[in-house]
């Protein structure tokens, strides 16, 4: 089989009409594979007078498209167009289009090309093949019967010709039946020439229709896939095993929650040993100076850990005014205030008189009550 590259901007040939996997066109996507990810690759071709594109049976390997030309691909004669489509996920994210050839081929059995793909195409495909298998069946039938008919004619002529009673218009009407008998044989396998021819086609569609229809089988096991991510599948929530209502919880459950809002959470297995203290820690604040205070925690445990202390810088205010100085006789008593002060307290009380030195020299009486 002849191997040719495609390459962008130019034409492809096919080859001739009626020809049979004489060639494969090779897709390089290695570029695309490397661009845009992993994705899958379509191949879809329009023959000179079709209305409709049809996929392509293809195969794909090491960054590779193999496209094997069936007889099928060269049915009709002239140009036509080839799309290469690569897909990731559902986008089509690049494609190429080609200029394909198909020329004539002289002295060549005339077959019906297959239909042009549309809706249903996988099925009339596979109705096609089926038809044509009957077809070839029943023409294999024709030829053998008609066989018999001209062996039978031939011994017919061979006893007339032996037999002397016989006239010669019978010999005659013998041969002419030999011949027709020919004729019909020849009709014959001609007709199961064509039924074969037709039967190929159909084989060739048909392996195309399965492939697509693999592809087609793999896109919906994806989505099928992405369904179940996506909990469109999920089953619906299975009953609670919290029990609400008051008295002891049946068997069956783990949690219960009464009237009052309460709940009780039973664990199944003895109860284990009480844990140990989770420990505290205590802020502490030691003044290093007027402006510098020392931040930090003191932990319960010395098993714990103990972080670091933290020097923390107090803002220092403006400096203030400075204070007023009392002036004696204008800021406090003067002493004709105390000696009214003491004459008044005297005055109020039974007292004796006692009198003080005070630390500047002066002397300061004071009324002491007695009773």
């Amino acid at each position: 089989m002849e191997k040719i590259y495609a390459v962008e901007g130019s034409r492809i040939s096919l080859g001739r009409r009626d020809e049979n996997l004489a060639r494969c066109i090779l897709f390089d996507i290695s570029r695309w594979e490397a661009l845009y990810g992993e994705g899958t690759v379509q191949l879809i071709h329009q023959r000179c007078g079709d209305e409709y594109p049809y996929p392509c049976a293809i195969t794909v390997e090491d960054g590779k498209v193999e496209w094997e030309i069936g007889v099928a691909d060269v049915a009709l004669v002239g140009v036509g167009r080839a799309e290469l489509q690569y897909f990731v996920g559902e986008q089509l994210v690049k494609s190429v289009v080609y200029t394909t050839e198909t020329m004539q081929a002289l002295d060549t059995t005339a077959t019906v090309p297959p239909t042009a793909p549309e809706a249903g195409w996988v099925a009339q495909v596979l109705a096609a093949g089926t038809q044509a298998a009957v077809s070839a069946a029943e023409a294999e039938q024709s030829e053998e019967a008609a066989k018999d008919y001209a062996a039978e004619a031939k011994e017919s002529a061979e006893a007339s010709r032996e037999n002397e009673e016989h006239t010669a218009q019978m010999k005659q009407d013998a041969e002419a039946a030999a011949d027709e008998a020919s004729g019909s044989a020849d009709d014959a396998h001609s007709a199961a020439g064509t039924a074969q021819s037709q039967a190929r086609i159909s084989a060739q569609s048909a392996q195309q229709a399965r492939r697509y229809a693999e592809q087609a089988g793999d896109e919906a096991r994806k989505a099928v896939q992405e369904a179940c991510e996506q909990g469109l599948f999920k089953g619906e929530q299975g009953e609670s095993g919290v029990y609400v209502g008051s008295g002891d919880m049946p068997d069956g459950y783990n949690v219960q929650v009464d009237p009052n809002g309460e709940a009780t959470m039973l664990i199944a297995g003895p109860q284990g040993e009480p844990g140990r203290d989770g420990g505290y820690y205590t802020p502490t604040v030691i003044q290093q100076s007027d402006d510098v205070v020392e931040f930090g925690f003191e932990p319960s445990d010395s098993t714990m850990a103990r972080p670091d202390r933290v020097e923390i810088s107090l803002p220092r205010g403006p400096r203030g005014l400075n204070g007023h100085t009392p002036v004696r006789g204008t800021d406090y008593w003067t002493e004709a205030d105390k000696t009214a002060i003491v004459e008044s307290v005297k005055s109020s009380f039974k007292t004796e008189a006692w009198t003080f030195t005070l630390g500047d020299g002066q002397t300061v009486t004071k009324a002491v009550y007695v009773e």
